[in-house]
């Protein structure tokens, strides 16, 4: 049954995602082309889980930590799925694949001015579709260089007068067609 071996491959992509091998990236993402060399379709969600394990590399503490070329090899990874979505003629990127994304930037590029302009791109990607959602500014928090850089993106100051992030307290306002098409309740923003 095709529909028990795409879910049976699904969450072996989940499993793979959240073990500390280096490898992990590479591995979830033959097993997604394999999905679709024996015809069968992923989901969003199994996507999603290749950019999952994409955005957790090993902690460089770790004895399987990885170096820059391997950081470079997995965003490369990250960013041909991006690229797969968008040209998808049934599935499109959504908050939790924007929200891994974003957090491959944090996790695997360098904070330079490189980086910063691959965040911008992504970013106003995802307020074209309508897909900021609370993961997405949550990441965006992390990954930012300065907090004028994140006011550049957002048009406003993201930090409330205490000094800390409105994010987590969901204050942020955003212009509403930034997130109309973000279907998760525990995404949406106030």
């Amino acid at each position: 049954d095709r529909k028990a071996v795409a879910a049976t491959q699904n969450m072996a992509i989940q499993t793979i995602s959240w073990t500390p091998s280096p490898e992990k990236a590479f591995l979830t993402r033959k097993i997604l082309n394999q999905m679709k060399e024996r015809g069968m379709e992923p989901s969003i969600y199994t996507y999603n889980s290749v950019l999952n394990a994409c955005a957790h590399p090993p902690p460089t503490t770790n004895s399987n930590a990885i170096d820059d070329d391997k950081k470079k090899e997995i965003f490369r990874v990250a960013m041909d799925i991006y690229k797969e979505l968008r040209q998808h003629q049934f599935i499109n990127p959504d908050t939790t694949t924007y929200g891994y994304l974003l957090r491959c930037c944090s996790a695997l590029l360098p904070p330079t001015s490189k980086r910063d302009a691959v965040v911008r791109s992504l970013f106003e990607n995802c307020c074209r579709e309508g897909r900021v959602g609370k993961f997405v500014l949550t990441e965006l928090m992390e990954v930012s260089s300065s907090s004028e850089f994140i006011t550049s993106l957002l048009g406003a100051d993201p930090y409330n007068s205490a000094g800390s992030s409105a994010v987590s307290g969901g204050d942020v306002k955003i212009p509403k067609h930034w997130s109309r098409n973000v279907r998760d309740r525990g995404q949406m923003l106030r």
